[in-house]
């Protein structure tokens, strides 16, 4: 029996009125994977659209390891910056050193310089030293030569002219020696002096005999004279004493003092013990007076 249009529209009509039949019919017009193509393609599309977002996904890892990617070459490239300023820092920091080096260099050498300097200064400061000490030497001894001198060019003063220095008390002053004084010589035959006053007697700066007072108290009397520059007490005690020797052999003797200057103390001492002051340097108001 020949199958119609008819016919093939009824069945299309009753296919799709019935689907338990229109599935019966699939299985057995096509394969069993024919049958399940479907459900495979929407497997299919379900893994198609699980892998798409897994790109989707990957995609935006990788997207965000291209901008990690980036982060980091910035940051290396800001690394690279650094350490071109480090490294430059680096040189500057040992041409710094450099030229620190050479400044100790220099230092150092200056530093020998002047410490051979200063041993040269040292050694000049000794030689000034010694030289100066041999200096102050030498002015102690020019010292003692000048005091020697002038006490000698004074004494001589004294010697050659005494009535310049005793005339208020004294006339027809003249200089003696301990030698014309017999009864000195005989005194020291007999013992009468010890060494120490002999040796005392034998060192008076000046013996001198002269004329003193008018009319019935004119008389002649000595001078036992004590001579210094500046005279002192020990100047004043020595021409006592000596003086008093003197006056032990019956002499009528008087002590005293000539300089250029005394002492306040040795003033003093000279007027407790009656020792006459006659200075070189007082000035001679008096000078029409009579003795």
């Amino acid at each position: 029996m020949a199958f119609s249009i008819s016919d093939f529209n009824d069945l299309i009509q009753l296919l799709n009125s019935n689907p338990q039949l229109r599935d019966e019919l699939r299985r057995v017009l096509f394969t069993e994977e024919f049958v399940n193509l479907p459900q495979a393609v929407q497997e299919l599309a379900k893994a198609q659209q699980a892998m798409a977002e897994a790109i989707a996904a990957l995609s935006a890892e990788v997207k965000e390891l291209a901008e990690a990617q980036k982060r980091t070459e910035a940051r290396i490239e800001e690394l690279a910056e650094a350490q071109k300023r480090t490294e430059a820092r680096i040189e500057e920091l040992a041409e710094a050193q450099k030229r620190t080096e050479a400044r100790i260099e220099e230092l150092a050498e200056a530093q020998k310089r002047t410490e051979a300097r200063v041993e040269e200064l040292a050694s000049a400061l000794t030689e000034t030293q010694r030289v100066v000490a041999e200096l102050a030497e030498l002015y102690k001894l020019l010292n003692k030569d000048v005091a020697v001198l002038k006490g000698f060019m004074l004494e001589q003063r004294y010697r050659l002219n005494p009535g310049a220095f005793f005339w208020r008390e004294y006339r027809k002053l003249r200089v003696l020696n301990l030698a014309d004084l017999d009864r000195v010589d005989e005194a020291y035959a007999r013992g009468e002096f010890s060494p120490k006053e002999w040796k005392a007697l034998n060192k008076l700066d000046l013996l001198l005999l002269g004329v003193t007072g008018k009319g019935d108290e004119r008389r002649e009397e000595y001078l036992a004279v004590e001579i210094s520059w500046v005279v002192d007490v020990y100047d004043v005690e020595r021409a006592h004493q000596r003086a008093e020797l003197l006056r032990r052999l019956g002499y009528p003797v008087r002590a005293a003092v000539g300089g250029s200057a005394i002492l306040d103390d040795a003033k003093a001492r000279a007027g407790a013990l009656g020792v006459i002051v006659a200075l070189n340097s007082e000035d001679d108001d008096d000078g029409d007076e009579e003795a």
